[in-house]
């Protein structure tokens, strides 16, 4: 198109210069044109004339108006050709543009949708398993409760029995001293009636009322020794029996022990079978929404641009990476879990161990007590003894070695604090001062929190067979300690600030204890005195090292 206008252009110049230059020469003959030849001679050419001329120009000039107007309705044509064009590029980004917006928009709500259904499953399966662990808590809470009541229906059961016994000895044992009295009243009024008849015959009779009298006074002695030996085997057979009752229950509560620990154990190791189950499930349909999503959104985006498809590639890989890290964080939280297990089985069977070793322990020191109760029997009117001393009474008096000081309480200062505790009230001497000067060389383990209470192996609930034999130093309205979970202790009153005198659940003699007991008033409980405690139970254990023991406070006086 374009060379033919150039053709034209150059055409209308070359015709209009000739025209000039003929106009100002006249009628020069001019080259030869294709002008009709005359019809007498052929070779001759015809002479071109004004008219021919101006007819020429003017069809010239016609044909040069048609091609300008041709040109312009090209150029008009190619014009609106371009807006047209224009135009349809314009929409055509409009509905890319649009197409792409949806399409971010429904990928973006689907995302939402997704992460909105896997919270509220997370929240879901939270709220189930908080409801599910209130639930056990309830129940375990319920069966402490149950047993505790039983334990202690049980305890109070045999303490009334035990009491009503010891009242019914007494009764028996004031009745034979009187029947005795009245005997030997009648005795002594039967040998004073002999004396005034056999005033004349007493020379004679001497000899034979002497040799009557030795043997009446052999055969009451005699009875007396016999009954006195008939009721130390009562006594004998009844601690025997009090003792095998008590190694009974304590071989029941370590048999309920053992079996709640291993339903526990079954227990967790279902749960944790079922989480990882659930967690599987969980996994496999995220990939299946995942693989889903990525189906729809490869659908919407497939005529996108290469910049889209690279992004969708890097989303593609960084999805792969995450999927590999939960792989990897899984495979470790399982191995973890499986590092954890075989650690508390390691523990459970150490501390199965030490408290076997305990056991054996409590077992040497209760044979060798029994065997020196065997080598120095007490005297006449020992069944006495053993007696609780009530509030009021005056204990009797102990014998104190001659070669031991008297005791010298220390000098007082504030109790040691701990976090979260209040200040302890002492009644005689503080808490702090007589703890404070036993910790350092007395073999006791302190304690700065719970998990180092806890790495002793004696910091675990239990009930004692043997008699805690101390030395009460003061009494104590309260006393900071960590307390055992479930040691089935009921709330004491008062707290005793002790020192063992003979070895006591792996303690040896002169380590300080505490005692917190229901009723000071059963021993008595008081500065200086000597007591024998029974049926005492693992409480806890304070910050420096001191072991806290709980019971009813029935105690009765001991020998040093």
């Amino acid at each position: 198109m374009k060379i033919r206008l150039l053709c034209a252009l150059l055409c209308v110049c070359l015709s209009s210069t000739a025209a000039l230059a003929q106009e100002e020469i006249g009628d020069v003959a001019g080259p030869k044109s294709a002008a009709p030849q005359d019809e007498v001679g052929g070779s001759r050419r015809k002479p071109i004339t004004r008219s021919d001329r101006d007819a020429a120009l003017k069809a010239e000039e016609e044909k040069k108006k048609r091609e300008e107007e041709e040109k312009k309705r090209l150029d008009a044509e190619r014009r609106a050709a371009e807006a047209e064009a224009k135009a349809k590029a314009a929409e055509a980004e409009t509905a890319r543009i649009k197409a792409e917006a949806e399409a971010r928009a429904k990928a973006d709500a689907e995302a939402k949708r997704l992460k909105d259904e896997q919270a509220l499953v997370e929240k879901k399966h939270q709220q189930e398993q908080e409801a599910k662990r209130l639930a056990e808590e309830e129940k375990k809470r319920k069966e402490e409760e149950k047993r505790l009541a039983e334990e202690k229906k049980k305890l109070d059961a045999e303490e009334k029995k035990r009491l009503a016994e010891e009242e019914k000895k007494k009764k028996e044992e004031e009745k034979r001293l009187a029947e005795e009295k009245k005997r030997e009243e009648a005795l002594a009024r039967q040998k004073a009636d002999a004396e005034a008849r056999e005033a004349a015959l007493a020379k004679q009779k001497e000899e034979l009322e002497k040799k009557k009298t030795e043997l009446e006074e052999k055969k009451r002695l005699a009875e007396e020794e016999k009954k006195k030996k008939e009721e130390e085997r009562l006594l004998a057979a009844e601690e025997k029996k009090r003792k095998a009752d008590e190694e009974k229950t304590r071989l029941e509560e370590d048999k309920k022990r053992k079996e709640d620990e291993k339903r526990l154990a079954a227990d967790e190791k279902k749960r944790l079978a079922e989480e990882e189950k659930k967690k599987k499930e969980e996994e496999q349909r995220l990939a299946a929404d995942e693989k889903k999503r990525q189906a729809q959104e490869e659908q919407a985006t497939r005529a996108a641009a290469a910049e889209e498809k690279k992004r969708l590639a890097e989303a593609e890989r960084q999805r792969k990476e995450e999927e590999k890290r939960a792989l990897a964080e899984s495979k470790r939280l399982e191995a973890e879990a499986k590092k954890l297990e075989a650690d508390a089985k390691r523990e459970a069977a150490r501390l199965e161990v030490e408290a076997k070793k305990l056991e054996a322990e409590q077992k040497r020191e209760a044979a060798r007590l029994a065997a020196e109760a065997a080598k120095n029997p007490s005297p006449e009117g020992q069944g006495a003894s053993r007696r609780v001393v009530r509030g009021g009474e005056a204990p009797p008096p102990t014998p104190v070695a001659t070669n031991a000081p008297p005791p010298t309480a220390p000098p007082p200062s504030p109790v040691p604090s701990s976090p979260g505790a209040a200040p302890t009230k002492a009644t005689a001497t503080s808490a702090g001062a007589y703890l404070g000067a036993k910790a350092a060389g007395g073999g006791l383990m302190p304690a700065r929190s719970v998990e180092e209470a806890k790495a002793d192996p004696r910091f675990r609930e239990g009930a004692l067979v043997e008699d805690a034999r101390v030395k009460v130093v003061s009494v104590a309205e309260k006393f900071p300690y960590y307390g055992i979970a479930n040691n089935g202790c009921s709330s004491g009153r008062s707290f005793v600030m002790a020192e063992l005198l003979s070895p006591f659940d792996g303690l040896s003699a002169g380590i300080p204890v505490v005692l917190r007991i229901e009723d000071p008033s059963l021993g008595p409980a008081r500065a200086g005195a000597a007591l024998a405690f029974s049926g005492l139970r693992r409480a806890g254990k304070a910050p420096d090292g001191t072991f806290v023991y709980c019971g009813r406070g029935t105690a009765f006086p001991v020998r040093r």
